[in-house]
């Protein structure tokens, strides 16, 4: 996935100050809370951004090939969370 622009964006990136425990500095960035909090944010992602396919071809020990796509969609829920969705398409 390539791109003309930075559209990276954490929500709560910079705004967590103070004596945090390492344990809640990991949920708050892993939005455990229900928050969304270090999530990326992809409103302003162009929609070609948010989606691929990944291509797996495997050789076996007797040389045939076996090759799967698999879809990939990045999108972000209710609660702002990172969702990722996969789908074998082949």
């Amino acid at each position: 996935m390539g791109g003309g622009g930075s559209f990276s964006r954490f929500l709560g990136a910079g705004q967590v100050s103070g004596n945090l425990s390492e344990r809640k500095k990991s949920e708050l960035a892993a939005g455990d809370d229900g928050s969304g909090i270090g999530h990326i944010q992809l409103d302003d992602y162009p929609d070609h951004l948010k989606e691929d396919t990944i291509t797996i071809t495997i050789t076996d020990r007797q040389g045939k090939r076996t090759t799967k796509v698999i879809s990939v969609k990045v999108s972000n829920n209710e609660q702002r969370q990172t969702v990722v969705t996969a789908r074998l398409i082949e």
